[in-house]
C-alpha cells in the first residue's frame, strides 16, 4: 500500500487542504500544535471510519463546522483506491454518514460499517477487527501514536501481554478460557440442580416396588376373600335347606295334632298311620345300622383341623402367586431385554458405513480451500476483463467519433489548409482498420468473458456441493457418535440379560421347590373328606333324632288307639315338643340371616379390596412415569458430567498450550528484532537490551538491570522506537495477508535523540524493506536523509501547508 493523496475539509485544524504523498521517505515538519498528527489521524479515519475512545467523531470535526470529510487516494495491489468518508453535525451529535470507495474508476456507495468491511478485506487484515473499536493491526504496523507506544512500554505486564493477544489476534483464547470457566461454573451449578432432581430415584424405585408388593398382596387377599364368600355361599346354601327341612317337622308335628285331635273318630286311620311308622322306624333303622363311622368323634376337633388345612391351602396358593407374579415380571423383562439388544444390534450394523460416509466426505470437502482460490481468481479475471472491454469501447468509441469528423472536415483546424480528398481517405482508412481492430479484439473480450463466467458458475455449483456434503458430514458425524453410544450401550444390557436370565432361573427352581411339596388338590381332598365326616355324623345324630320322633309317635298312636279317654293326654304330650321345634327354626332362621349378613360383609371387603387395588395401580402409574422422568434426567447428568471433564481436563489446557506455544514464537522473533535494533541505536557495548517473558523491555548495562523509568530520554526513546520497528515486522511477518507491509508512519520517533544517534535512525530505515515512510518530528537533521519534506504551519487557528 503507497498513500497518493489526501483531501481534507474541516477536519480538526484544517480547513481546505490538498496534500501529496511521493513515494520514498517524507518528513512531516512543524511546530508543536502545527497539526503534524492531525494529518495522521485523518489518514486513519479515511481508512477505518471514526471509533472509541481513540478516535471519536468529535475529535475530528473542526469546531463550528457542521461538514467534514476526508478523501484519501492511494495504490494497492497495482490499483489505484480512492476512498472519502464524511461527518456530519445533528444538533449536539457527531454522525459518519455514507461515503464512498473508487477502484479504478468503479464506484460504489457504502455505508461506515461497510466502507470498513470492504477496507479490511482490502488491506488483508483479519475479519475479527470488524468488531473491535481498535485497530491494532494498523496502529502497530503503520502508525503508533507516541500516547500508545508509551502505554504499552510502560504498563503492567497484564496490561501489555493483554495488547499483544489482540495485535496477534491470540487474545481469543483468553477469551475462550474466561468463557469456558464461566460455562463450567454454570455447569457445577446444573450438576447441583441435576442431582438434587434425581435423588428421590432410588426412594421412588423402592415406593414404586412395595406398591406393586402391596397389589400383589392385595390381589392374593381378594382371591382368599372370595373362595371363602363361595363357601360361604355353599353354607348358606345347606342352612336354606336346614330351615326347609325344620319347616317340614313343623309341619309333621302339626299334622299329628291335627290327627290326635281326629283320632277317636279315625281310629282305623291311626292304625294305618301306625303302620306306616313302624315301617319308617324301620327304614331309619336300617340306615343307622349302613352307616359306620369312628367312635368318639369330636366335631370341634375335626373343624380346627378344617380350619387348619384350609390355612395351609390359601398360604401355598399365596407363595405360588406371588412367585408366579415374579417369574412373570422377570420374563417380561427379558424380554425386553432382548428386543432391546436386537434393536442395538441392527442400529451398529451402520456403523461401518458411517465411519466410510465420512472418511469419504472429508476427502471431498478437502477440495473446498482449492475451489475458493479457483473463484477468487475468476472474479480477478473478470473484472480486469470487464475493465478492458470497457476501456475498448470507449476507444471504439473514439475512433467512429474521430472517423465522422475526419468526414466533414475541409480544412485543419491546426494550420488552415485545405485537407484533399485523398489524404481524407488514407486518414479514414487508417481509422476503420483501428475500429475493425478494436471490434475483433471486443468479440474476443466478449467470448473470453462469457468462458470465464461459464467456469465461475461450474466453480460456484462444485462449491454449493462442497456445502452441501459439509452439513451431510456434520450429520453423518453425530449419527456417528450416537451409533458409538449405542454400541457402548449394548454390552450393558446383554450383562443385564444374562443377569436378569439367572434370576428367572432361581424363581423357576423355588416354584418347582413348592410343588414338591403337598399339594393343594391333596389338602383340598382331606380337608373334603373331613367335611364329609362331619357330614356324615350331622346326618347320623339327625336320623337318630327322627328315629326317636317316630318311636314317640308309635308310642301315642298306640295310646290313642289303646284308650281314647286318654286322648286328652297324649294330645298334651305331644304340645310338649312344640316350643323346641319353633326354636329350632328361629334357630336356623337366624343362623340363615347371620351368614347372609357374613357374605355381605364379605361383598363390601372384597369391594374395598377392589377399589384399593385400582387406587394402588393408579399411584404405581404415577409412580413409574415419575420413576421414567428421573432416569432421564439421570441420563442427562452423566453426560453432561462427561462433558464438563472433557472441556477441563482437555479443552481447557489445549487453548492454554495453543496461546503459549504462539506467544513462545512470536517472543523468539520479536526479541531477536528488539535486540539488533536496539544495539543499532545505541552504539556502546557496556549496553545490552532485551524482551522478558512478559514482553517487557529489559536493559542492561555493565551486567546491572536498569529499570525502564530510570532511563534517560534518548536511551527511552532508541528502546521506543526499537519495541516499535521489531513490532512492526514480527506482525508484517506473522500476519502474511496483510498488504500494508510497504508502508510505516513514524510519530515523533527520535525525541531526546543526539546527532549520533539520528545519524543511526537513518541506518535503521535505511534496513527496513519499505517504499514509503512517513515521520514527523520537529528535527532539522532529518531533512537531510529523507528524499521529501512537507512543511506544516497555522495561519491563526487554520493548519496549511507552507511551500
Amino acid at each position: 500500500m503507497l498513500l497518493k493523496q489526501i483531501v481534507l475539509q474541516n477536519i480538526r485544524s484544517y480547513e481546505k487542504c490538498v496534500i501529496d504523498f511521493p513515494e520514498g521517505s517524507i518528513l512531516l515538519s512543524g511546530d508543536i500544535g502545527a497539526g503534524k498528527s492531525s494529518l495522521l489521524l485523518a489518514i486513519e479515519f479515511a481508512l477505518f471510519g471514526a471509533s472509541r475512545p481513540d478516535l471519536p467523531t468529535e475529535a475530528l470535526l473542526r469546531k463550528g463546522a457542521v461538514n467534514g470529510a476526508v478523501e484519501l487516494s492511494f495504490f494497492l495491489d497495482g490499483k489505484e483506491i480512492l476512498i472519502k468518508r464524511n461527518l456530519k453535525k445533528e444538533g449536539e451529535t457527531i454522525k459518519q454518514t455514507s461515503g464512498y470507495i473508487v477502484i479504478n474508476n468503479v464506484k460504489k456507495e457504502l455505508t461506515p460499517v461497510e466502507m470498513k468491511a470492504e477496507m479490511i478485506r482490502l488491506l488483508g487484515y483479519p475479519e475479527e477487527i470488524l468488531s473491535k473499536n481498535k485497530n491494532y493491526i494498523f496502529r502497530f504496523t503503520v502508525y503508533t501514536p507516541q500516547e500508545d507506544m508509551k502505554y504499552i512500554l510502560q504498563e503492567n505486564a497484564d496490561v501489555r501481554l493483554d495488547v499483544l493477544r489482540k495485535i496477534f489476534n491470540i487474545d481469543k483464547y483468553k477469551n475462550i478460557r474466561e468463557n469456558l470457566q464461566i460455562y463450567l461454573k454454570e455447569m457445577r451449578g446444573t450438576f447441583f440442580v441435576l442431582e438434587n432432581k434425581v435423588e428421590p430415584l432410588d426412594r421412588k424405585k423402592l415406593e414404586l416396588y412395595e406398591l406393586q408388593n402391596e397389589e400383589g398382596d392385595l390381589r392374593i387377599m381378594w382371591e382368599g376373600q372370595e373362595f371363602l364368600r363361595q363357601e360361604l355361599k355353599q353354607k348358606i346354601s345347606k342352612a336354606k335347606n336346614d330351615l326347609e327341612l325344620n319347616e317340614m317337622e313343623q309341619q309333621i308335628f302339626i299334622d299329628i295334632k291335627r290327627k290326635v285331635s281326629v283320632l277317636k273318630n279315625f281310629l282305623e286311620e291311626k292304625n294305618k298311620l301306625l303302620q306306616q311308622s313302624v315301617v319308617k322306624e324301620e327304614d331309619i333303622y336300617k340306615q343307622l345300622n349302613s352307616m359306620i363311622l369312628p367312635e368318639n368323634l369330636n366335631l370341634e376337633l375335626l373343624n380346627k383341623e378344617i380350619d387348619i388345612l384350609e390355612i395351609s391351602k390359601n398360604r401355598l396358593m399365596q407363595n405360588k402367586v406371588i412367585i408366579g407374579e415374579q417369574i412373570k415380571n422377570v420374563q417380561k423383562n427379558i424380554d425386553n431385554l432382548q428386543k432391546s439388544i436386537k434393536s442395538r444390534n441392527e442400529s451398529t450394523a451402520l456403523l461401518e458405513n458411517k465411519e466410510k460416509l465420512v472418511e469419504m466426505l472429508n476427502k471431498d470437502i478437502s477440495l473446498k480451500m482449492e475451489l475458493r482460490e479457483k473463484k477468487e481468481q475468476l472474479d480477478y479475471l473478470l473484472e480486469q476483463i470487464i475493465e478492458v472491454i470497457a476501456k475498448n469501447r470507449a476507444l471504439l468509441q473514439q475512433v467512429r467519433e474521430v472517423k465522422d469528423k475526419i468526414g466533414n472536415l475541409h480544412q485543419c483546424p491546426t494550420c488552415l489548409q485545405i485537407i484533399s480528398d485523398h489524404y481524407k481517405n488514407q486518414l479514414e482508412v487508417q481509422e476503420t482498420e483501428k475500429i475493425k481492430g478494436a471490434e475483433n479484439l471486443l468479440q474476443e473480450l466478449t467470448s473470453k468473458k462469457a468462458e470465464i463466467i461459464k467456469q465461475r458458475e461450474e466453480i460456484l455449483s462444485k462449491i454449493e456441493q462442497v456445502l452441501s456434503k459439509e452439513n451431510l458430514l456434520v450429520k453423518t458425524k453425530a449419527e456417528l457418535e450416537y451409533l458409538v453410544e449405542i454400541k457402548l450401550k449394548l454390552s450393558e444390557e446383554q450383562e443385564k440379560l444374562k443377569q436378569t436370565v439367572q434370576e428367572n432361573n432361581n424363581l423357576m427352581q423355588q416354584l418347582v421347590a413348592l410343588d414338591k411339596e403337598e399339594t393343594i388338590e391333596a389338602l383340598q381332598a382331606k380337608i373334603n373328606n373331613l367335611q364329609k365326616l362331619v357330614q356324615d355324623n350331622l346326618k347320623k345324630q339327625y336320623l337318630q333324632k327322627s328315629y326317636q320322633e317316630l318311636k314317640e309317635q308309635e308310642r301315642i298312636l298306640k295310646e290313642q288307639i289303646e284308650a281314647a279317654e286318654k286322648n286328652l293326654f297324649s294330645e298334651e304330650e305331644k304340645l310338649k315338643g312344640e316350643e323346641d321345634i319353633i326354636d329350632k327354626y328361629k334357630k336356623s332362621k337366624q343362623i340363615l340371616q347371620e351368614l347372609l349378613d357374613k357374605d355381605k360383609e364379605l361383598a363390601v371387603q372384597l369391594g374395598i379390596i377392589t377399589a384399593k387395588i385400582e387406587n394402588l395401580r393408579k399411584q404405581t402409574d404415577m409412580l413409574r412415569k415419575d420413576v421414567d422422568k428421573l432416569i432421564l434426567e439421570k441420563e442427562r447428568l452423566i453426560k453432561t458430567k462427561e462433558l464438563y471433564n472433557w472441556m477441563e481436563d482437555y479443552f481447557l489446557p489445549l487453548c492454554h498450550t495453543i496461546e503459549k506455544q504462539v506467544m513462545i514464537s512470536v517472543h523468539s522473533m520479536f526479541n531477536q528484532l528488539f535486540q539488533e535494533w536496539f544495539s543499532l541505536l545505541i552504539d556502546d557495548e557496556n549496553v545490552f537490551a532485551r524482551i522478558d517473558d512478559s514482553f517487557t523491555p529489559v536493559i542492561e548495562q555493565n551486567g546491572y538491570e536498569i529499570i525502564f523509568g530510570n532511563l534517560s530520554g534518548g536511551e527511552k526513546t532508541s528502546a521506543a522506537l526499537a519495541y516499535r520497528l521489531a513490532l512492526n515486522r514480527v506482525i508484517n511477518d506473522i500476519i502474511h495477508e496483510i498488504r500494508t507491509k510497504e508502508l510505516l508512519i513514524l510519530d515523533e520517533p527520535t525525541d531526546g535523540f543526539s546527532s549520533e544517534q539520528l545519524d543511526k535512525v537513518r541506518d535503521v530505515l535505511g534496513k527496513m524493506p519499505l517504499r514509503q515512510t512517513i515521520i514527523v518530528s520537529h528535527e532539522s537533521k532529518i531533512e537531510s536523509f529523507v528524499d521529501n519534506v512537507i512543511r506544516i504551519g497555522k495561519n491563526g487557528h487554520v493548519s496549511e501547508i507552507i511551500s
